[in-house]
């Protein structure tokens, strides 16, 4: 058999067993993956397998002599298939393993060997069943990447701050109650996912993690954050999605390296005053919350290039919204909101406005004033007019007025020279400006319907206008008006 492996006795009798176990041949392959089945050779050494949906239940304990392995994966397709339920003893001998993955298995617990797996650099632990760790996890001083998601842990022992190497972290829903006080000492780590856990609370020393790059905490169950939270110095994406926080600590201000954070489906009904320092914040989504008001201080989000803030209670926009220099992308729809600030056309940067379904009376002369807006939505409110100033948005390319109370459009609506979409449908217009003729790059109009009979508000002039637009532009699906 040694001959037919091309590999060192020893290690070819493992392979045979392995086939033996298995009852099929294992394939010599280029590259060990999570879903590989099959054995990789450099030389006379074994340095990678897969046992990927090939029915292994056990390894051998002769298993940990391949001296030589670096990639070892284990996993299958179906729930329903046998599995692997207990590591060898001997698995601590592996000593040139650097990556191990094993999915999918029914262990509960590891070998106290496995803290021998000094080379391991690279851990992915999807087992469902594990419960706990041993003693000698801290020993493994070269972990870089661990992924224990989908398990049954409730708790990380004390020792797990021992991993000093490790930078990538993932504990998605493995049942975490807490975390332990010296949690803070995984000084290198970057990446830490600890969503859909029931935390409650994190411990204090979590703001000495001074390396936290990229933190999600989507489901956790939180209802407070520690102060020590603000001293995450390097933190550049924070994921708050649907926990129970009521507030946030006044250090959340200190968070200078947060370019993008998600406080959706909350209950916080106030952000704090130091928010407004989160200086180099680029995109904040504010769904499904209790707030009806903003600070102050968001004004001095100088960074922020996309705002999402939807279905929750507000009823007013500070004055220094417009304060926004760099805002491209605005969503604000489902609120309680009225008017909006006359500073808003200070929005010089944006894009995109979204203003659906809120309760939106009129829109200030400043309106005019946001020179790069190329799509505007404002369907489904309470507007009665337009201001004159709205013929100024010379980008626009896209309006949707549907689901108004307008009776009137102004008449510099005209000027809107780029716009190539118009959606005026559920208003209760009359009458509409000649000017719209003016509309040179018009191509798709919505407005009312049916065109004769009682239903049709439309005056005749209206209807002249519309006439000469068809015969350019699509109005209400058809280039044609029947007579």
């Amino acid at each position: 058999m040694s001959k037919e492996w091309g590999v060192e006795p020893k290690q070819a009798e493992i392979l045979d067993e392995l086939e033996k176990s298995i009852e099929k041949s294992i394939p010599c392959v280029d590259k060990i993956d999570w879903n590989t089945f099959g054995v990789k050779i450099d030389g006379i050494n074994v340095i990678g397998l897969g046992f990927y949906d090939c029915g292994l239940t056990i390894f051998p304990e002769s298993f940990g002599q391949l001296e030589s392995l670096q990639e070892l994966s284990f996993g299958k397709s179906s729930l329903t298939c046998n599995t692997l339920t207990t590591l060898p003893e001997s698995f601590g001998n592996l000593k040139s393993l650097k990556e191990l993955t094993l999915n999918d298995t029914e262990l509960t617990t590891l070998p106290e060997s496995f803290g021998d797996l000094k080379s391991l650099q690279t851990l992915i632990l999807l087992s469902w069943e594990l419960i706990t760790l041993p003693e000698s996890f801290k020993e493994l001083k070269s972990l870089e990447y661990l992924d224990l998601s989908y398990n049954k842990l409730k708790t990380l022992p004390e020792s797990f701050k021992e991993l000093k190497s490790l930078q990538k972290l993932f504990l998605k829903n493995t049942k975490l109650t807490t975390l332990p006080e010296s949690f803070g000492k995984l000084e290198s780590l970057k990446t830490l996912i600890l969503s859909q856990n029931q935390l409650n609370t994190l411990p204090e020393s979590f703001g000495d993690l001074k390396s936290l790059q990229y933190l999600s905490l989507w489901d956790a169950q939180l209802m407070t954050l520690p102060e020590s939270f603000g001293d995450l110095k390097s933190l550049e994406y924070l994921n708050l999605y649907d926990n129970k926080l009521n507030n946030l600590p006044e250090s959340i201000g200190q968070l200078v390296s947060l370019q993008k954070l998600s406080l959706e489906k909350s209950s916080l009904a106030t952000l704090p005053e130091s928010f407004g320092q989160l200086v180099s914040l680029q995109e904040l989504t504010l769904k499904d919350t209790y707030l009806t008001s903003l600070p102050d201080s968001f004004g001095d989000l100088k960074s922020l290039r996309k705002l999402t803030l939807t279905n929750t209670p507000l009823t007013t926009l500070p004055e220094s919204f417009g304060q926004l220099e760099s805002l491209q992308e605005l969503t604000l729809h489902h609120t309680e909101l009225t008017t909006l600030p006359e500073s808003f056309g200070g929005l010089k940067s944006l894009q995109e406005l979204t203003l659906h379904h809120n309760e939106l009376k009129t829109l200030p002369e400043s309106f005019g004033d946001l020179k790069s807006l190329q799509t505007l939505s404002l369907y489904h409110n309470q507007l009665i007019t337009l201001p004159e100033s709205i013929g100024d948005l010379k980008s626009l390319e896209i309006l949707n007025l549907t689901s108004n109370k307008l009776t009137t459009l102004p008449e510099s609506i005209g000027d809107l020279k780029s716009l190539q979409k118009l959606f005026l449908r559920d208003n209760q217009l009359t009458t509409i400006p000649e000017s719209l003729l003016n509309l040179s790059n018009l191509k798709d109009m919505l407005i009312q319907f049916p065109y004769e009979g009682p239903l049709n508000p439309l005056n005749a002039h209206a209807m002249t206008i519309l006439e000469n637009l068809r015969q350019r532009v699509w109005v209400d699906g058809t280039k044609s008006i029947k007579k």
